[in-house]
């Protein structure tokens, strides 16, 4: 009886025909930003994705891993301590993070630390995105999309060099990257040169400057019509700690001369992102940045740090809402003493934990556009 039943069974199966004939079809929804609507839209998509090539080796706080953060996530770092941490030759005597510390003393036991898997995914992952870019660069589907001309000329070659487009492809591979070494001697570390473009093409003084970090640059991403309407400038570094906000007061604000500096910093000082600072730092460097800008005719306005009960890519750092209260007790007394404009982002979103409600935030830290909504009502009366 199991012969027959099997036999119909398989006969069955191969009668029947895909259903839409076979696996080689593209998304129904054309708004899935897969490669064959994003390239060839525009010229810009193509930078863009040779930008995300690079990415793989640059240190970012903003991360595509949902597992870990973008620091701890970049593929320079994780080969490195991989390879170093755990020899002999290293003593890490920074172990708040687990995994630094599993790598340092040889006790990981699993690929889920940070490092190891870092390492696997953004080397298949890099290769794949190599890949495509060399799929979708094809002297045929450039000249297809009328793409090969300009192509040529944006990536600088000219045909007395080069012939073909294959000849520029060539050196857009991982191995020509690698050659070019990791010397970050001259690396900017406080992205001074992020908006040198934006700062010089002002033709109108800015009303206010917004410094901060991921949540007033994702600010702009959600609502860039709040600044554009409004006459302000959005300033937000992600990943940014009060110490490079410091560092970019003159460059990012006081040369372009506002009526007022919209200070909300803190979070990631509190995250540790740069290691561990005192929260009397943390208010030292936020009371500078206020000094700067009252010496040169800006009002400050200081921000409340946002409630967070936990930093996801930071379990280990267990004490950040009861940190985050402590600051803000602190600027705010300052900004008492001193007659600077306080704001209290803090006791209008927090919730019975002391964190940040769903409603307002998709990870706890970081505002949703109903987030923005809040503070925005709120930052809009003060700078009336």
């Amino acid at each position: 009886m199991t012969l027959p039943i099997f036999s119909s069974i398989l006969a069955a199966a191969i009668a029947l025909p895909a259903c839409v004939n076979d696996l080689n079809t593209l998304p129904l929804d054309k708004t899935e930003p897969i490669s064959e609507y994003v390239y060839g839209a525009d010229e810009q998509a193509y930078m863009q994705g040779l930008a995300r090539l690079y990415f793989q080796f640059a240190s970012n706080d903003l991360t595509d891993l949902q597992q870990m953060d973008g620091g701890a996530s970049e593929l320079i770092r994780a080969f490195w301590s991989v390879q170093e941490t755990t020899t002999d030759e290293a003593k890490c005597s920074w172990e708040n993070d687990a995994w630094v510390r599993a790598l340092n003393t040889n006790t990981w036991n699993d690929a889920q630390n940070d490092a190891i898997y870092a390492v696997y995914v953004r080397t298949l992952q890099g290769i794949s995105y190599v890949n495509e870019y060399l799929r979708q660069t094809t002297p045929e589907k450039l000249a297809a999309m009328n793409k090969f001309a300009w192509f040529m000329i944006w990536t600088g070659f000219t045909h007395d060099r080069y012939n073909t487009l294959e000849e520029i492809r060539d050196i857009f591979t991982l191995r020509n990257v690698v050659n070019y070494g990791t010397d970050f001697s001259d690396q900017d570390w406080a992205s001074l040169g992020r908006y040198e473009k934006a700062n010089s093409d002002l033709t109108v003084r800015p009303k206010a400057v917004f410094m901060g970090d991921s949540i007033t640059q994702c600010w702009w991403d959600a609502d860039p019509g709040f600044f554009t309407n409004n006459n302000f400038a959005c300033r937000g570094i992600s990943g940014q700690t009060t110490s490079h906000m410091l560092v970019r007061m003159r460059k990012d604000v006081v040369n372009l001369h506002p009526k007022y500096v919209v200070i909300l910093a803190g979070t990631n000082d509190i995250a540790k992102n740069n290691g561990f600072i005192e929260v009397d730092d943390i208010y030292g460097n936020i009371v500078s940045m206020c000094e700067i800008a009252k010496a040169n005719r800006i009002k400050p306005v200081i921000c409340s740090v946002l409630p967070v009960k936990q930093y996801k890519w930071r379990p280990e750092v267990t004490d950040c809402a009861d940190r985050i209260i402590r600051l803000n007790a602190m600027l705010k007394e300052y900004a008492r003493k001193n007659k600077v404009t306080y704001v209290d982002y803090h006791s209008a979103m927090k919730d019975e934990e002391n964190g940040l409600p769903e409603k307002w935030s998709y990870d706890g830290v970081h505002l949703n556009g109903d987030g923005y909504d809040v503070i925005e009502a709120i930052i809009l009366d003060v700078l009336k």
